[in-house]
This record gives C-alpha cells, structure tokens and sequence, in this order.
C-alpha cells in the first residue's frame, strides 16, 4: 500500500491510496498465428479468491463460451480457458482475467489458420542431459517445445533416473511451471547424490 502525503500552507495530510495488484502476470497466447484450437493459459502470481469463472474471451463485443480450470501452485494459480469450439482462423481476441481485489488484466492474440495437435517435446534441460551436476541441490529446468497444460501436470511430474544406479529416489521434489513452456524442479528435500 502506498500513501500519499500533501504539505498544504504548511499543514501534512497523510492519506492512503490503494494500488489493486495485477489478477493475471502471464497469458498464453499472445501475438499472431495462434492455432484455432489453443486453449488459453493464464497465471496469477499472489493471493486472493479466483471467481468461479475468471477468463473472458471476447471476439469484438461476442463473447466466446467456455469453460475454465484452475491449477493451483505453490506460485500461484494457473488458469486454463477450453473454448466450447475451436476458435475461428485469422481473428483477434481479447483475454480478461478478474479476480477479487485485484485489477483486471487483458492480453490479445490473433489465431492463425491451422489446428496444432502435435504434442509437446523437451527442447533443452538444465543441467544438460548426462551433465554432472555440479551443486547437488540445483534446481532442474525442463524447456518445451509448446505450453504444457498444468491440469495435466496434477499427480504427474517428470520421472529422475540416476544412471549409476538405475533408480529414481528423488524425495520432496515438486514441479512448478515457470511460464507455459518450461517447468522447474523445487524443493528437493533428499538433494541429488553423485
């Protein structure tokens, strides 16, 4: 909160003006070409209740139905709007999200011509695969090729092999999506052994 302090003839008036917070930090899509059957992924980074349906997706003044999911985190909420039918090609759309006590936030995209239903691949990891590690209590950073869909990622996470001993006891870690495309490993309670 910030406060706002006016000197008038000499005289200190000391008065809060409220900043209402962001509801949304991250939006997928965004720009030109996004596929006809994209589902839109929003985050909220911070704390509040997120109405039962926060994601409007408007086509001009139409508004396209939906229905949206909500993944909750350890850094947030990720939002997940499925359109009722794919999105018409080569049209401009507005995403609001609203959430209580917070200030909408809106991001726009336009749709291409194709579907996509080519699933995800694993771009680059962090350490490099068959890297060593050389601080056994790094964080791991997977990056994909496409969004990941957190609702997919509930229950699930990647699977850590260690190739010495062929086993994957990795207690305590969980996965966070940094932004749609990448996922990063927190947590580790039992740290990585050499």
């Amino acid at each position: 909160m910030r406060h706002l302090v006016l000197c008038l003839f000499g005289i200190a008036a000391v008065s809060s003006a409220q900043m209402l917070d962001p509801s949304a930090d991250y939006f997928y899509p965004t720009g030109a070409d996004a596929p006809v059957n994209a589902k839109i992924l929003v985050h909220s980074a911070c704390c509040g209740e997120i109405h039962s349906d926060p994601i409007s997706l408007r086509a001009g003044a139409q508004t396209v139905s939906g229905r949206s999911d909500i993944a909750t985190a350890s850094l947030g909420s990720w939002i997940v709007f499925s359109p009722a039918q794919p999105l018409p090609p080569r049209t401009t759309y507005t995403v609001t999200m609203s959430k209580i006590g917070h200030a909408s936030t809106a991001a726009t995209f336009t749709t291409g011509t194709a579907r996509d239903s080519t699933p995800p691949v694993v771009l680059s990891t962090f350490p490099a695969n068959g890297q060593d590690a050389a601080y056994p209590a790094l964080n791991i950073v997977l990056r994909f090729s496409k969004p990941i869909n957190p609702l997919s990622l509930d229950g699930a996470s990647p699977t850590l092999v260690h190739l010495a001993r062929g086993t994957s006891s990795f207690y305590g870690m969980s996965w966070v999506m940094s932004d749609a495309f990448t996922l990063t490993s927190m947590q580790l309670a039992n740290p990585l052994q050499p």
